[in-house]
């Protein structure tokens, strides 16, 4: 079998994703292809993540995409894939990104889509979608009733989501879509944690005191601006201190260099201000005494919720989506409406005060081994090794393993609601 690993954007974490999927197929392709385009040939992400691997596949060279809004876009990524398996003549496809692109191939049909990439099967990756979030809107109400129409008229084999919310609305639709459905984990790459004095030591910050913290992209889309405003706020102790580490837009790095400058000079306000490694972000997680994920708007999984849960740090979420979920129902931290900033301001008061002696909830183990990278190799290799005749993994975690080690006798906990914008 010849099996193709199609991605044509090198941004983010895509080359992650494909780092993890080379070794899954390795094992199970007679030929593995990996098709990117010339430009992510050049990055230091392919470089970093995917050239240390290159004696495990064959490259094939993608047309780059073009952006021509949402239908635009759509259609140029159908041009790559389709472009690429006539390439590789390829009998099974794995897109790690396939928003837009499933929802288009769902306006064309199975028919045409066969004959574009040559009658390929093939997995898609679902990122967002928001379908089965409460509070949301008429138009994103017929925004999912389009969606989802679309993805069961698609061809693909199955269709992956990466948010339970999403992945739970989907099945109980009791479609061909449904059937076809599965949740994938989200993969946080292995980390041992260290003691919080030692990871403070590394990053070279202060080691007394307490922090509350946020790691990745400093941006309002972040809620981060939010995050700063709520800790100046609040009547945490003169020892606890915001970290902030990640590269700023110029929106946070004006907040906390003019209007923040008195708490940042007395050290109260910590910044790592550029492009951390993964060795450095999971150091900032280990240096928190609490993990704040702010994000106000937010659709889908975010992985510093898993990693906060993989190394026993207590986190305070935004009370919607999948955070408003998985946060209270598996034990991993506290909620609040970040958007009131007297609200955010107490929870972070008593997240701090709380931390030392917070108890994580029964699920919190399983939670962490669903999102671990072989159980993400196990999820995407499931179908091929059915259609190869090959034994399921034997340690796999599936979703249904995960609710069962949540606390059998503790209802679910509600699902906040909060409106998010138009």
């Amino acid at each position: 079998m010849r099996i193709l690993i199609h991605e044509p954007d090198h941004a983010g974490h895509r080359m992650t994703y494909v780092r993890h999927l080379v070794p899954a197929f390795a094992d199970l392709a007679d030929e593995l292809l990996v098709s990117v385009t010339a430009k992510a040939l050049e990055s230091s992400e392919y470089r970093t993540q995917v050239a240390p691997l290159a004696d495990q596949f064959t490259i094939v060279e993608s047309e780059p995409l073009s952006h021509g809004g949402l239908l635009g876009f759509a259609r140029s990524k159908l041009s790559s894939l389709a472009h690429a398996a006539r390439k590789s003549k390829a009998d099974y496809l794995i897109v790690p990104f396939g928003d837009g692109l499933v929802q288009f191939t769902g306006m064309l049909g199975k028919t045409l889509c066969n004959m574009r990439w040559g009658g390929a099967k093939g997995e898609a990756l679902m990122l967002r979608g928001g379908y089965g979030y409460p509070g949301l809107g008429q138009r994103e109400q017929r925004k999912t009733l389009v969606d989802t129409s679309l993805t069961a008229r698609s061809p693909w084999h199955r269709v992956h989501y990466l948010d339970p919310l999403s992945f739970e609305y989907v099945t109980s639709l009791g479609t061909d879509l449904s059937r076809r459905a599965a949740l994938m984990p989200d993969p946080i790459d292995p980390w041992k944690s260290v003691s919080k004095e030692e990871a403070r030591r590394r990053l070279g910050i202060a080691v007394e005191g307490r922090y509350i913290g946020c790691v990745g992209a400093m941006t309002p889309i972040k809620g981060v601006d939010l995050l700063i405003q709520a800790f100046a706020a609040s009547r945490a102790a003169s020892g606890d201190r915001l970290l902030l580490v990640g590269k700023m837009d110029n929106t946070v790095r004006s907040m906390v260099q003019h209007d923040m400058a008195e708490l940042a000079k007395k050290d109260r306000i910590v910044v790592i201000d550029r492009y951390v490694s993964d060795e450095e972000l999971s150091l900032a997680v280990d240096a928190m005494d609490v993990v704040c994920t702010p994000y106000p708007n937010h659709i889908g999984s975010a992985s510093i919720v898993i990693r906060g849960a993989a190394a026993r740090r207590p986190v305070l979420a935004q009370a919607f989506g999948w955070m408003g979920m998985v946060v209270p129902r598996f034990g991993l931290g506290w909620t609040c409406e970040v958007r009131d900033r007297d609200t955010f301001s107490g929870a972070i008061q008593r997240a701090l005060a709380g931390a030392e002696y917070y108890d994580f909830g029964p699920g919190v183990r399983r939670f962490v081994d669903f999102h671990t990278v072989p159980n993400f190799a196990y999820h995407w290799t499931r179908g091929v090794r059915d259609i190869l005749g090959k034994p399921e993994a034997a340690d796999i975690v599936t979703w249904d393993d995960v609710i069962a080690a949540d606390h059998p006798t503790a209802a679910p906990a509600p699902i906040p609601i909060a409106r998010a914008r138009a």
